[in-house]
C-alpha cells in the first residue's frame, strides 16, 4: 500500500514533465498579464442557459445526438469526470434499463432490454457488445476495464447488427478516448478517500515536432484501496483494489488528407477475491452463526486475482473527394490468474473456485463512408475477428457429512445401495461404514474444468441513407456474418467430487477425468436494419426502426462433454420514438418505445444441484418505454430524469431446466429511474463552485433466469454527489465527492448453495421437525461497493 501510494504521488508530480511541461511554472502564480490570458482561455461561463450538443459517431459519421435516429445515451468528458465514471459499472446509474451482475472480476454480465450476457464460456458472445476506440472487446472479463482519458461514452440501446463491428442483441457500449492534439494540453489529479484509497490519474498531449505533423499523447490511472469488507475468519480485509493502466498514442499527419494513428495500452491488476456474504439460519452441521454486518464475512480464503493485458492498434484514414476510407487493425492479449475464492462464506465449510483466462484476439475492419453532394450516402465495409481463448476453472471443496452434499458424496462413492438419490426421505445421513472406509471423501479435494476455444468471424456490411425530402430520410442496411467456432477441453482432478459423478457418470472410477475431442460448428446470419425519420423542425425528430440482432452459437462443455452447441440467439426489434428540444433550448425530451422479440434466447442458469448450465429458450418478448428528460431552467442549473419501463416474458423453456414458462427475462427491472442535478455558481473572485448529484432506483429483478430469491436484486435508492471548486484561471479544481452515500447494500450476484450447508431435513423437507424457513431461504450474495467518499485535486494545463 505505502509503495503504491508513494508511486502514485510521485507519478502525479512528475507527469506534466513527460512531454516537456515544467511543473514549477505550472505551480507559480502567473504575472498579471498572463493571468488575464489564462482566464480568457480557461475560465468557464456559468451565465448561459441551454443544453449543449453532443456529437456521436454511432452511424460511423459525426452527427448531433439529437439528429441521430437511434436510442442513444451519451456522455461527454465533463460528465465522465464529474460523476467519477471510472468503470463500465459506473454507467449503470445513468442509462435507462441498464444493469450489470458480477460473478467475479473475470466475469461481468451487462444487460439491456432483456439481452443478458450471463454466458461465460470461452468463445461465447456478449448480449451487450463493448468497443474501445471502435475495437471490439469480446470476452466477459473485458467489462472490468478502467475508464480514463475519456472523450465520450455512447450507449446504443437495442440490437446493433449492421455497423458496429460485432453483432449484439441487447445493445452496445462505445468508449471513445482522447486523440493527440497539436496544442499542449493535459491534466493530472490525485484522489484520497476512505478505505485508504490513493489514486492518481492524468494525461498530456502535444505536437512532437515543429511542423506539427507528429502528435503524441499519454494517459494513465493507478488506484490502490484496502478491502471494503472484512473477512472475520482470516482477520483480513477482502475486496481490495489495486490496478494500473496506461495508454499512449502517436498520430502521424501524412498529408492534408491522410493520417495514421498508432495506439498502445497496458493494464495490470493485483487484488483479492470477492466478499460473499452468507445469509441464513445456523447449520446443524457446524453451528456457524453469521455476523449481522453485511460487510463482515467468513471465508476460508480471500482468493486472489491478478491479470495483465496489453493491446496495440493502428488506424489509417484517407479522405477522398467522394468520402473517407478507414482501416483499423488491432491485437489484444490478456492473461489472468486466480486463487480459489470461497463461495459459501462460512469459514471452515469449504467450497470455492477460480476462473483464470487467457485471451489472444485480432480484429480488422475496413470501411468507406461516402460524402456525396446528392441525397444518397452510404457506409460499407468488411470485418474480421480471430479469437483464441482459454478458461481453466479450478474447484476446491470439502464436503461435510452432515450436509446434503456430503450425502451425495456417500451415495456416489461408497453407499449406492442405500437408495435413489431422489428418494430424499430415506437418504438423509451418511452411514458410519462410509465414514470409516472412505474418509478421503470428506477431506479437501480439487478438480479442473478446462476449455479452449477458437473463433473466426467474417462479416460484410452496407448501410445507405436517402433523403426522400429535406425533412424525411430513409436508412436501410444489413450485415452478413459467418462465424466458425471450435472447442476442446477436459475435466480432471480428484474423484471424490459428486458433481463430476452426478453430471458425468463416465467420470466415476476413471482416473484423470475425461477429455473432449475437438468440436466445431459454423453459423451464418443476415441482420438488416430499416429506419425512417422525419424532422418537421430543427428541434424535433420522429423516427421508427425495425432491426434484427444476432448472437452466435457457443460451446460450454465443462459440465457435460455430450452437451450440444448452444444455438444462435436472434431478436427482431420494433422501435419508434422522438427527440425534441423546446422552450428556447431549455428542455430536451427524448422518448422511445420498443418491442423486442427474441428467438432461441441464450441463458445460463443454476440447476437444482447448484451446477451452472446453459440452454436455449424458445421465445422471449421484452416491451418497454424509455424516457430521457433534461431541463436547464436558469443559468448554471441542469436537471435530468431518465425512466425506463420494461416487461419481459420467456416461453418454451426446456422442461429439464426446471424453470417455469412465463418468467421474466434476466436482469430486466420493471422500473428504472435515474435523477441527476447540476448547479454551477460563479464567485466574486472568478472561480466556479459546482454542485452535482445523481440518484438511482431499480425495482426488483432477477440476476439470472431463475425464480429463486437468492438471485434477486433491487436498488432502493442510491445517491452519488460531489462539490467542486475551480480556480479563476481554470488551472486547479478541488472536489469533495461521495458514491452510494445512502450506503445501500445492492446485490450484484447471488448463489443458492443450501445443499453444501444443510441436511435435507433442515432446508428441503418442510415435514421434518428440523426444517427451518430461514435455512430453506438461505443464500450467498455479493454486494456492490458500500459508501465511498474522498477528495480530489486536479491540475489542468
Amino acid at each position: 500500500m505505502k509503495n503504491l501510494s508513494c508511486g502514485a504521488a510521485t507519478m502525479a508530480l512528475i507527469f506534466p514533465m513527460i512531454l516537456g511541461v515544467p511543473v514549477a511554472a505550472a505551480q507559480e502564480a502567473p504575472s498579471e498579464d498572463r493571468a488575464g490570458e489564462d482566464k480568457d482561455a480557461k475560465a468557464r461561463s456559468v451565465d448561459t442557459v441551454g443544453i449543449n450538443d453532443i456529437i456521436v459517431t454511432a452511424d460511423r459519421r459525426s452527427t448531433r445526438l439529437q439528429e441521430t435516429p437511434l436510442a442513444i445515451t451519451a456522455f461527454d468528458d465533463a460528465v465522465v469526470e464529474r460523476a467519477r465514471i471510472q468503470s463500465v459499472s459506473d454507467l449503470v446509474p445513468r442509462i435507462p434499463g441498464f444493469s450489470i451482475s458480477s460473478v467475479g472480476r473475470s466475469r461481468l454480465n451487462p444487460a439491456l432490454r432483456g439481452g443478458s450476457s450471463a454466458l461465460s464460456a470461452p468463445g461465447s458472445d456478449q448480449a451487450v457488445a463493448l468497443f474501445v476506440d471502435e475495437i471490439y472487446y469480446g470476452s466477459s472479463g473485458d467489462f472490468d476495464l478502467d475508464l480514463f482519458d475519456i472523450e465520450r461514452v455512447e450507449v446504443l440501446r437495442g440490437p446493433q447488427g449492421t455497423l458496429n463491428g460485432r453483432n449484439s442483441t441487447g445493445g452496445s457500449i462505445s468508449i471513445v478516448t482522447k486523440d493527440p492534439t497539436a496544442d499542449l494540453e493535459g491534466a493530472v489529479e490525485v484522489a484520497l478517500g476512505n478505505y485508504d484509497l490513493v489514486q492518481a490519474r492524468g494525461y498530456v498531449s502535444r505536437a512532437l515536432n515543429d511542423s506539427e505533423t507528429l502528435l503524441g499523447s499519454i494517459a494513465f490511472t493507478t488506484s490502490d484501496r484496502s478491502g471494503t469488507s472484512y473477512n472475520r475468519y482470516l482477520d483480513r480485509d477482502i475486496d481490495t483494489l489495486g490496478r494500473t493502466s496506461i495508454r499512449g498514442k502517436l498520430k502521424m499527419l501524412m498529408s492534408e488528407d491522410t493520417s495514421f494513428l498508432l495506439a498502445g495500452d497496458y493494464r495490470s491488476v493485483d487484488e483479492t477475491g470477492e466478499a460473499r456474504k452468507f445469509i441464513g439460519g445456523s447449520p446443524d452441521a457446524n453451528g456457524y452463526v453469521s455476523d449481522p454486518d453485511p460487510r463482515v464475512t467468513d471465508q476460508f480464503s480471500n482468493g486472489g486475482y491478478r491479470s495483465k493485458s496489453w493491446g496495440v492498434s493502428g488506424k489509417f484514414e484517407h479522405n477522398f473527394d467522394m468520402g473517407q476510407l478507414v482501416s483499423i487493425s488491432a491485437f489484444r492479449k490478456a492473461r489472468s490468474t486466480e486463487q480459489p475464492g470461497d463461495q459459501l462464506g462460512q469459514g471452515p465449510l469449504i467450497f470455492g473456485y477460480a476462473e483464470p483466462r487467457k485471451l489472444d484476439q485480432f480484429t480488422q475492419e475496413v470501411r468507406f463512408a461516402s460524402d456525396f453532394d446528392g441525397p444518397l450516402d452510404f457506409v460499407g465495409g468488411v470485418f474480421f475477428l480471430y479469437q483464441n481463448e482459454e478458461r481453466d476453472i479450478s474447484w476446491y471443496w470439502q464436503h461435510d457429512p452432515g450436509t446434503l452434499a456430503g450425502v451425495y458424496q456417500a451415495f456416489f462413492f461408497c453407499q449406492p445401495d442405500q437408495g435413489d438419490p431422489g428418494d430424499f426421505a430415506n437418504y438423509d445421513a451418511v452411514v458410519p461404514s462410509c465414514l470409516a472406509n472412505r474418509p478421503e471423501l470428506f477431506e479437501p479435494g480439487t478438480a479442473n474444468w478446462f476449455q479452449h476455444s477458437n473463433v473466426y468471424s467474417y462479416a460484410a456490411f452496407l448501410q445507405a441513407t436517402y433523403e426522400l425530402t429535406p425533412e424525411i430520410t430513409l436508412t436501410a442496411g444489413g450485415r452478413y456474418t459467418i462465424d466458425k467456432k471450435s472447442v476442446e477441453g477436459y475435466v480432471s482432478g480428484d474423484l471424490n467430487f459428486a458433481l463430476n459423478a452426478f453430471e458425468n457418470p463416465g467420470f466415476r472410477g476413471t482416473a484423470g477425468g475425461f477429455g473432449v475431442d475437438k468440436k466445431s460448428k459454423r453459423w451464418t446470419a443476415f441482420t438488416p436494419r430499416f429506419t425512417i425519420d422525419w424532422k418537421p423542425t430543427d428541434d424535433l425528430m420522429f423516427y421508427a426502426t425495425v432491426a434484427r440482432g444476432y448472437r452466435s452459437g457457443a460451446f460450454q462443455i465443462e459440465a457435460d462433454p455430450a452437451v450440444p452447441a448452444l444455438e444462435p440467439e436472434f431478436v427482431w426489434n420494433y422501435e419508434a420514438g422522438f427527440k425534441s428540444r423546446f422552450l428556447d433550448n431549455r428542455v430536451q425530451l427524448n422518448v422511445t418505445a420498443f418491442n423486442a422479440q427474441y428467438s432461441n434466447l441464450q441463458f445460463q442458469f443454476t440447476d437444482e444441484s447448484g451446477n451452472s448450465s446453459v440452454s436455449n429458450a424458445g421465445k422471449a418478448r421484452v416491451r418497454g418505454v424509455e424516457t430521457e428528460l433534461t431541463v436547464s431552467p436558469v443559468p448554471g442549473l441542469s436537471l435530468g430524469a431518465n425512466y425506463a419501463y420494461q416487461k419481459g416474458r420467456v416461453t418454451n423453456i426446456p422442461e429439464a431446466t426446471g424453470i417455469p414458462n412465463g418468467i421474466n427475462t434476466a436482469q430486466t427491472p420493471k422500473h428504472s429511474l435515474n435523477l441527476t442535478g447540476l448547479y454551477e455558481a460563479g464567485l466574486a473572485n472568478g472561480g466556479v463552485v459546482t454542485f452535482s448529484a445523481d440518484w438511482q432506483y431499480k425495482s426488483e429483478y432477477s440476476l439470472e433466469l431463475n425464480e429463486d430469491p437468492a438471485f434477486f436484486s433491487r436498488t432502493p435508492g442510491l445517491l452519488n454527489g460531489s462539490i467542486a471548486y475551480e480556480t479563476p484561471n481554470g488551472d486547479w479544481q478541488f472536489t469533495l465527492w461521495g458514491k452510494n452515500l445512502t450506503n445501500k447494500n445492492v446485490v450484484i450476484y447471488g448463489n443458492d448453495l443450501r445443499f453444501f450447508s444443510y441436511s435435507f431435513g433442515e432446508a428441503f423437507n418442510p415435514f421434518d421437525p428440523r426444517f427451518d424457513p430461514a435455512k430453506a431461504g438461505s443464500k450467498i450474495v455479493r454486494y456492490a461497493e458500500p459508501r465511498t467518499y474522498g477528495v480530489t485535486a486536479r491540475l489542468s494545463f
